[in-house]
């Protein structure tokens, strides 16, 4: 687990400007007019080719020497490891070609074609990977592709869907050469990459300090602990990207005020989501870990506690992020946010190292997140004074208010029965109880609960929500 792990860092690091391109290609189709979008969307897909390229060039160059020089494994592992970095870096690099037919659907807010395909994916997944027990064929390599292989398919199906149904994604040679309709983009791509390369690299670069630390053991642990986290922080962040285009929109026909509204509703529902689901997790951590991956040590419950506090402060503020992207003022924000997400990788193995200790390294990682959530805050004050006081009414206290009620309940749960399958059972259905009333509402103003009744009632309602 430890050496697949390390390779799937690796792979992802060569690949993290994925995400960068996704935000501004979708900023960039968001706001253009439907008229200028066909040849815009030939540019991206020129622009997207020739990161791509970059990308397969840099992974398979440096990626190899890296994985052997950073891992001491026997030489059958170490052959399927660099079989398993090939395999994901080939799926991340499709995906980075192909992302703008992902992006136009996202522009048009039609988000459950690639949502469908993604869960397809990951269902394919299970039986074909239990069908590898026993096997004679590697399990390493044989995972990676199979994972690779689906990866692939969904993106390819996907794209070949988008063509069918939406005229302005026809590619024209010519346009796919000329990418200067997109050179707009590019000072917003290079700040957006820095980020991304951040905040990646940190994410990443903690499975390989792990490994550093403790070997592939103190690697898997982290690895397996992260998952409840990871799970989480994909849901909140997929949140984050349904709102984006009509923030976007906002921006556009009402100005900063409009992203800035749209931004603070953003990491108010993440942030509810995160911290709703990240309470009864940490109380029942232990629990958890033992049903879902049959296993829990201690590492593995300050992981999972850890990184859901990180990730529960990240959300409060990360929807500012398309504040400043929708006035394209994200300068400040990635430089700072990407210089402390670099420093905390060496503060982080330090501590460590000193310590003797992976939770120390941890805690360290927590600390810079809190620091970047509240960058974020300060630094859209100063391009539009009264933020940080509309952020504290309009975001901090409902979802405080929201949560604090599910935490009370997972107290006292905690202190009224012994560990085991009832406490855990009451334990989270209480705090869904709570936190789904306290959230309805404390979390949401009126017009938002009229428009998620009507939405569930599937009739239309009037006025903005």
């Amino acid at each position: 687990m430890g050496a697949y792990l390390a390779a799937l860092a690796l792979a992802l690091i060569a690949s993290i400007v994925t995400g960068a391109l996704q935000s501004t290609t979708l900023r960039a189709l968001s706001l253009a007019p439907l008229a200028e979008r066909p040849r815009l969307f030939n540019a991206l897909i020129g622009l997207h080719l020739r990161v791509a390229l970059c990308v397969a060039g840099i992974g398979a160059v440096l990626g190899p020497p890296a994985l052997a020089r950073l891992f001491e494994l026997p030489p059958a592992l170490a052959d399927q490891a660099r079989v398993a970095f090939f395999c994901v870096l080939a799926a991340s690099v499709v995906a980075i070609a192909l992302a703008p037919y992902e992006i136009a659907m996202q522009a048009h807010e039609r988000f459950g074609l690639f949502a469908a395909l993604d869960l397809v994916r990951a269902v394919a997944l299970i039986p074909l990977a239990y069908l590898l027990i026993g096997q004679p064929t590697p399990p390493l390599a044989a995972f990676a592709a199979l994972s690779a292989g689906l990866s692939l398919s969904a993106t390819l199906a996907g794209a070949w869907r988008v063509r069918k149904s939406l005229p302005e994604t026809r590619l024209h040679l010519r346009w796919i050469l000329n990418i200067r309709p997109a050179r707009g983009q590019s000072a917003l791509l290079s700040w957006s990459v820095l980020g991304g390369l951040a905040t990646s690299a940190r994410a990443q670069g903690m499975v390989l300090l792990m490994a550093a630390l403790g070997g592939p053991v103190a690697s898997a642990a982290y690895g397996l602990g992260n998952q409840l986290p990871a799970a989480l922080r994909q849901f909140a962040e997929a949140t984050r990207q349904v709102l984006a285009p009509r923030i976007y929109a906002d921006h556009a026909t009402r100005g900063s005020d409009g992203s800035i509204t749209g931004a603070l509703v953003a990491s108010r529902i993440a942030a509810l989501i995160a911290f709703g689901a990240a309470i009864p997790m940490a109380v029942n951590a232990p629990a958890l870990l033992s049903l879902w991956l049959g296993r829990s040590n201690p590492e593995m419950v300050l992981v999972v506690r850890l990184m859901l506090a990180a990730l529960a402060l990240d959300q409060l503020s990360a929807g500012l992020g398309l504040a400043f992207l929708a006035r394209g003022r994200i300068a400040w924000m990635q430089g700072w946010g990407a210089a402390l997400a670099v420093m905390s990788l060496p503060a982080a193995f330090l501590a460590g190292r000193t310590s003797g200790e992976i939770g120390a390294a941890l805690w360290v990682a927590l600390a810079v997140t809190a620091a970047i959530a509240a960058l974020r805050i300060m630094l859209l004050t100063r391009l539009s004074p009264g933020t940080a006081t509309r952020w504290a009414h309009e975001t901090l206290i409902p979802v405080l208010a929201s949560t604090l009620p599910a935490a009370l309940g997972a107290a006292l749960v905690q202190a009224l029965l012994p560990e085991g399958a009832p406490r855990l059972a009451l334990s989270l259905g209480l705090c869904a109880a709570l936190w789904l009333g306290a959230s309805w509402r404390l979390g949401l103003s009126a017009p938002e609960r009229a428009r998620l009744t009507a939405l569930l009632r599937r009739r239309p309602t009037e006025g903005p929500a």
